[in-house]
């Protein structure tokens, strides 16, 4: 897990000296704040990639956490509610990413800080690192940095299912080394490929160029984003096969083929619903 620089908005100070504890020992760098008006005024200042607050004596977050959300910034941060735990629907229309409950079973707190760390770090990245351009196929990054910030904030206002699938080319390094050319060539081929597979009310673009996500909006019932994993996945299988052994003409059976990595996030907690690898 990446480290993350986490704020820690709760009056309580033993829970928060405990929490404060645990963080730093898994690496992450924290910051307690037990005065809400104070917290805010650090988070105008300082780029948080984690929240974790406790609303308490106040009976619901919404009025800390939805001022943050409506305005906008260019900052992603996960907010995590850090108490009881509320009724589904108001976790996430209250802004939340999601929520642990008190007292902590550090077991689930960890595999939620990993969510967090997941879906921080993709935004960073879409953000932050240089931009991969529409190419009339795919969106490009800033594109999908915008479509995110979209999406997550359609579920938050209305509480809309939205789910992330990434696709990556793993053992693109690899690939690129053995053969520059011919792997540019596979690269638009995926790219093509994807494209043919995916629906028309859902977005495709780059996260990086090997690395591309499929937004998955508003799900008619509830089986559709494990279906698209699936099918996308057995699609792919037959073009590491069959498509991509004709395409290239690869008569060298120790020629290195597509692998592929499908992962299949719930937002906006970025929980990880079903992994593919795909390799040979």
């Amino acid at each position: 897990m990446d480290s993350m620089k986490i704020l820690i908005i709760d009056r309580d100070p033993l829970t928060t000296q405990l929490l404060q504890s645990r963080l730093v020992q898994e690496g992450h760098e924290v910051v307690a704040e037990p005065v809400r008006k104070a917290a805010l005024e650090l988070i105008n200042h300082i780029k948080f990639d984690l929240i974790l607050i406790d609303p308490a004596p106040l009976p619901s977050v919404r009025q800390v956490t939805l001022p943050l959300r409506w305005e906008q910034r260019p900052h992603y941060f996960y907010i995590m509610q850090t108490s009881h735990a509320p009724d589904p629907d108001e976790i996430v229309q209250s802004g939340l990413n999601d929520i642990v409950a008190k007292p902590f079973d550090w077991q689930d707190l960890s595999a939620k800080l990993a969510n967090a760390e997941r879906l921080t770090r993709l935004m960073r990245h879409l953000h932050d690192t240089p931009e991969i351009h529409s190419d009339g196929v795919l969106f490009g990054k800033r594109a999908m940095y915008q479509l995110m910030l979209s999406a997550l904030d359609r579920a938050y206002r209305y509480n809309e299912k939205t789910f992330l699938m990434t696709i990556s080319i793993s053992n693109a390094n690899a690939l690129k080394q053995s053969d520059p050319v011919g792997f540019e060539a596979l690269r638009q081929s995926v790219e093509k490929f994807l494209s043919s597979l995916h629906r028309r009310s859902d977005f495709l673009g780059h996260l990086d160029a090997t690395d591309y996500a499929l937004l998955i909006l508003r799900p008619a019932v509830s089986s559709e984003p494990l279906d698209a994993v699936d099918r996308f996945g057995i699609a792919l299988r037959e073009f590491q096969g069959g498509e991509f052994q004709d395409k290239f003409q690869l008569n060298d059976t120790a020629s290195p083929r597509p692998h592929f990595l499908l992962q299949l996030w719930s937002l906006p907690s970025a929980a990880m619903v079903r992994e593919y690898h795909l390799q040979e």
